[in-house]
């Protein structure tokens, strides 16, 4: 079964990201984590078909992107939905350094 996950550590976003896919899809499982820690264990022992990213993570500016690199290191293609409240033309150079699928400002 297809699954997604989606870091956000805002509940509020979380959820209506979650919500969204769900009611688009919903034979698919959607993981909701909130912070890098508990993302980055997921994302090791989880396969993920899409992963839906913000960027800055709490107080962690950067958190995302070590996320990108992570996942990018396991090698998988999983495309990395990143969302945050950055103007895109900030992050369009980084996304696209970091080889993230797309970018959708909140």
């Amino acid at each position: 079964m297809p699954r997604i996950a989606v870091i956000e550590d805002d509940p509020t976003t979380s959820a209506q990201l979650s919500g969204w896919i769900r009611a688009a899809r919903p034979e698919l499982v959607v993981d909701q984590w909130f912070d890098r820690d508990s993302a980055e264990a997921a994302l090791s022992r989880e396969r993920y078909d899409l992963v839906v990213l913000d960027i800055e993570l709490g107080r962690e500016r950067n958190a995302g992107v070590a996320l990108i690199n992570e996942i990018n290191k396991q090698g998988l293609g999983t495309p990395v939905l990143v969302v945050s409240a950055m103007p895109a033309a900030i992050y369009r150079s980084i996304m696209k350094a970091l080889d993230a699928w797309d970018y959708l400002q909140k």
